[in-house]
Formats: structure tokens, sequence, C-alpha cells
């Protein structure tokens, strides 16, 4: 029995680099007849824009035997119909109702949802959103979750861990038994702190509203331009890290290697504008236009091991209340608690920026 834990699968196309040689050739055809490549697939923009889009699905309240799972769909110009694939195996996929909405001719997107029941406990199942309309058929990227332990009767269940990789989580839980786990190197939790956050999975398109905690997959994009997050990550020794993060957008990665240091690269924004200030024919239009602000990441950490990184430094945290600012002239850090190393890119210099200090790192032209 071939495991949804053995490929990592995309619209049009399949990586299977992690699949070993005797299985590849079997694995291929499976996935190519059960999940990945159905005869009438179209991704966004194949044809045209009539049909619809499927985008990635997240998954919350995890129990041993349902879940939850939540996704963002464009509908068609015309009716469009949605519904949910899921298993456990290739051998034993099964769908969701059917529901078909009314065509939306602005392509205006919805949220969708679906209540998986009847899982097996402690296994982790592979799911996708998918959608008909218009003649085309859109697939969403498939993404991966692990129900929870059994429990003996009349006990309540308890959430399981949202996955997306192929090792089993971590004890790396929130302070509430019930909180999914991030996996060191394959998920993070992430949860809304305040005001509005939104997420964008791996292989995805479009952002989707964060309404709860939920393990998202390494590679997520997080944008909390409009508020604040609190992100969990796994260590070595089985515990997790904590901070929390707002002001910008950026990715989250993370290796299964070493000390389990957590990166987050800055992303959005652009300096097209800082083209002006570099054109500039005065000191005082120099003076002026250097300093603006085109991206700013604050952070909060509890003794984690988090590292920021901007266009032109990377900062590491010890433990610590910072802010990273990616200007027009350079990359400046503020701590307002605590202790942060300044990596500067351009030389490769190492500076320790202690409370009430900030550290310019200048932008080469």
């Amino acid at each position: 029995m071939t495991d949804f834990r053995s490929v990592k699968a995309r619209r049009r196309r399949v990586d299977m680099s992690g699949v070993t040689s005797p299985c590849r050739r079997l694995c291929v055809a499976a996935l190519a007849a059960l999940l990945i490549l159905p005869a009438a697939s179209t991704a966004k923009g194949d044809n045209d824009d009539d049909g619809p889009y499927a985008g990635a699905l997240a998954a919350s309240d995890v129990r041993a035997s349902s879940a939850r799972l939540t996704g963002t769909l464009e509908p068609a110009r015309g009716d469009t119909t949605w519904w949910i694939e899921y298993g456990a195996s290739l051998n034993d996929v099964k769908s969701t109702a059917h529901v078909v909405v009314r065509g939306d001719s602005n392509h205006r997107p919805i949220s969708v949802s679906a209540t998986l029941t009847g899982l097996s406990a402690a296994t982790q199942h592979g799911a996708r959103l998918v959608a008909t309309g218009s003649g085309e058929r859109s697939d969403g990227t498939l993404m991966f979750f692990t129900t929870a332990a059994a429990t003996a009767p009349g006990t309540p269940e308890t959430p399981g861990t949202p996955a997306s990789g192929e090792q089993p989580p971590a004890t790396a839980g929130g302070d509430d038994a019930s909180d999914p786990a991030p996996v060191l190197g394959e998920t993070v939790v992430a949860a809304p702190a305040q005001g509005t956050v939104r997420v964008r999975l791996p292989g995805a398109n479009h952002f989707m509203a964060l309404a709860d905690a939920a393990s998202v997959p390494v590679g997520t994009v997080v944008d909390a331009g409009a508020g604040a997050i609190e992100l969990s990550a796994a260590l070595p020794d089985g515990t997790a890290q904590r901070a929390t993060f707002g002001g910008a957008r950026f990715k989250v990665s993370q290796s299964g290697k070493g000390n389990g240091r957590t990166d987050l690269h800055l992303r959005g924004a652009g300096f097209a504008g800082c083209k002006r200030a570099a054109g500039a024919r005065t000191l005082a239009a120099v003076a002026r236009t250097r300093p603006e602000e085109v991206r700013r990441l604050w952070g909060k950490d509890r003794g984690g091991r988090f590292r920021t990184h901007g266009r032109d430094s990377v900062a590491t945290v010890r433990g610590t209340a910072w802010s990273m600012t990616d200007r027009c002239d350079g990359t400046l850090t503020k701590v307002t608690e605590g202790a942060v190393d300044v990596r500067v890119r351009a030389t490769g210099r190492v500076v320790r920026v202690h409370a009430g200090e900030r550290h310019l790192a200048r932008h080469r032209r």
C-alpha cells in the first residue's frame, strides 16, 4: 500500500525525488490515475479566466476520527461544484459531498469548509480541494494532517496534529495539551495574536485568513501587516520555541537538521521607489528620501532560536524584543529588550546590538 507521505504533490507535475527507484514508476502511475493529473484538470490561467480556482486547505480541530478543513475557492463564471478528496493512502481515496455555488463573473474568493469523519486514529491523511465549473476543473495543492491517537471508551477526544511532512509530530505542543505541535523542519504552529493575519501555503497562489491556531508547512508566507502572529517551532530536543511577530509579510523556513533555527525572510513591498533617491540632484532631496521605510517587522521572543532576514542584514535573536526595518538606505535593527546579533550582508561583520541601541546596515548600490 502506497502512503500519502511518500509524495509531494503539485498541480500538473509530480516530484518523486524522495521516492525510491523500485517504487517510482508504480507511484507515478497511481498518482496520475487518482490524485495528481485527472484528465480534465486545469490550473488557473491555463486556458482563460472562466473556470474556478481551488486554493490550498488548512486543517483545524483535528481529532482521532475527525478533522475540519478550510480553504479558499474562486468560483467560475458559471455555477461551480466543489468537494474535498482525502484519504490515508492511494488505495482509499474518499470525497466529501459535492456542493454547488452560484457563478461569479468577478471570481471573488469565498471560504469553504467541510468536516471529515470516520478517519483512522494516529494516521497521516492527505487532502485537497477540487472544483469544477464552466467546463474546467481545478485541483488544489495536496496537504497533510495527522489525526490524534485513539482514546479509551468514554474519554473525550482531544485535537491532534495537522502536518505537512513525513516525520511524526514532535512533543512540542503549546501550553494547552490540545494545541497542535510543530514538527522539526516540516511544520510550525501559527496562531493569530492580534488584528488580521493571513497565510499562503507552499504551492498556493492566494492568501487565506488565519482564524485559529493551525499547523502550517515550512515555506508558508505569513502576512502580518495588519496584525500579529505567534509562531511555535520545534527544537531538536522535542521542546518548542515561541515568538510573536507583526507589521510585515515574511516567509518561514526551518531545516530538519542543526539546532532548530527558524528563519523569517521579509517579503512584499518593493524598492523601486528608492531609485528616486538615487537620482536626486540635491543633498536635501537625498536626505528627505533615503530614510523612507519599505517594510518593517517587529518581534518578541521567549528565548528561542529565531533569525530575521532583511535586504542588507540578518538579525539573530537572543531572547529579546526588537524590530527590523528595510529602508532605502539600508536595514535598520532596533532593540528594546535583550540583545540581537546583526550580520551585515555586504561585509559579513557581526555587531551585537543591546537594548536601547540600533544598527543600520547600509545598502551598497
